[in-house]
């Protein structure tokens, strides 16, 4: 059975591009199913009183930690073929809920504070250029800018401030490769993989020392956050 199914599926790639040649060209969709596998660095945080009083280092830095989920994503782009030669350009999506924390050394609370990071989702734009070998199967690179959507909780329920949050859209940049198959002129399979780096970047939570409104609490922290995508999908041509 399998082996009838294989002369089907070849049988009909063959008649489809019979007599008609194999065009890159245009606009395109995919859609993508993938892992992300993010790791994340903690520096200091810091604490202000009052929006005066400095109270300097109030954690130290963290040891890293690692977080990751499933995500959907989709690309829409533009495919210009020279020879075997394509240039391109895309616009990416992804929708994902990694999140992962970590426990903070902190005195001698009984309950040590916690940091968490979730990750909403995130976006590239980036140029395309890859080489088409047998007519039908492409390989392909990728570099250009990058956007996240962070969360960040710290919770320190039994201690000084509760639960504080900050969220942010950082900025950092792509690296990616590929490889794409056509199944036909209209319909392709491709597989993707995409490195970010957003490099250092400071947060601020606005909360409160241990009864609001009466003593108002600012901490600043910064953090490094990288990750990895390995995603599958299909591509339709316009």
């Amino acid at each position: 059975m399998k082996k009838i199914i294989f002369a089907l599926l070849l049988t009909s790639t063959t008649f489809t591009f019979a007599g008609e040649p194999v065009d890159w060209s245009g606009f395109y969709g995919s859609l993508l199913i993938g892992r992300d596998w993010a790791h994340v660095t903690e520096g200091a945080t810091s604490a202000i009183y009052n929006n005066s009083e400095n109270e300097g280092e109030i954690f130290g830095p963290r040891s890293p930690y690692s977080l990751g989920a499933w995500n959907g994503g989709i690309k829409l782009g533009y495919n210009k073929q020279i020879s075997n030669i394509l240039l391109g350009f895309e616009i990416g999506g992804n929708w994902q809920n990694s999140k992962g924390g970590i426990k903070v050394n902190f005195g001698n609370d009984v309950a040590p504070p916690s940091v968490e990071t979730k990750i909403k989702n995130f976006e590239t734009i980036t140029p395309r250029l890859g080489y088409i070998f047998d007519e039908t199967t492409l390989i392909y690179g990728t570099a250009g800018l990058a956007f996240a959507q962070v969360k960040r909780i710290l919770n320190d329920d039994q201690g000084w401030f509760d639960m504080a949050y900050s969220s942010k859209t950082l900025k950092g940049y792509e690296i990616g490769f590929g490889l794409e198959h056509k199944l036909d002129n209209k319909w392709a399979i491709r597989g993707n993989y995409e490195y970010l780096n957003f490099g250092n970047n400071n947060f601020t939570y606005n909360t409160c020392y241990e009864v609001c409104p009466y003593v108002l609490l600012s901490l600043k922290q910064n953090n490094s956050i990288y990750f990895s995508n390995l995603s599958l999908g299909v591509t339709y041509s316009f």
